[in-house]
């Protein structure tokens, strides 16, 4: 009866199972701090280890890039068994494969910086490119919070942009819903 209780309590909560076992391969996941996750994905002994991330409203989905690194005969292979895995564990999913870098032409630089200072914000680029400061121009107007929830994935986008270079990802599977 408690247990019952307990299964009860953990859904409502957002709980789910975090390893999968399949025929020849295995997924896990490893909650790290607060949307952050590990996952281990392992098969025929080769074990690998990603990082993701929680997704969604309520965090019923996860997000993970396939490193550069990987073998481009086991990328696909370990897309599959990932989708599979989280389909299992009834998480929502975006796999995607880091498929390099990409230089980010000037002008579009300039239109991201422009954008951005648009939204509200003042961005400082150091020489190097490799420091980004962004902050609130003064008098700016607050935005309420479903507005910056939109914003936020264009606002990372742009950031990128600003920096000069972005990476170039393969979206290998998708749920319906992210």
């Amino acid at each position: 009866m408690c247990r019952g209780k307990m299964n009860w309590l953990l859904k409502l909560l957002g709980y789910r199972d975090r390893e999968y076992r399949g025929d020849d391969f295995s997924v896990r996941i490893k909650p790290i701090a607060r949307e952050g996750v590990s996952i281990t994905h392992t098969r025929n002994g080769i074990r690998l280890d990603l990082g993701g991330e929680r997704i969604g409203k309520k965090w019923e989905g996860i997000e993970v890039h396939l490193p550069q690194k990987v073998d481009p005969a086991r990328v696909s292979q370990i897309g599959r068994d990932l989708e599979t895995a989280f389909r299992a564990m009834r998480y929502g999913y975006v796999i995607a494969h880091l498929a390099g870098m990409e230089v980010v032409p000037e002008a579009e630089r300039q239109a991201a910086i422009a954008e951005l200072r648009d939204m509200g914000y003042e961005i400082e680029v150091s020489t190097d490119r490799k420091q980004i400061r962004q902050k609130r121009i003064a008098g700016a107007p607050h935005s309420d919070i479903e507005t910056l929830r939109k914003q936020t994935s264009r606002m990372m986008s742009l950031m990128q942009s600003v920096h000069g270079c972005r990476a170039r990802l393969e979206i290998l599977a998708r749920s319906g819903e992210f």
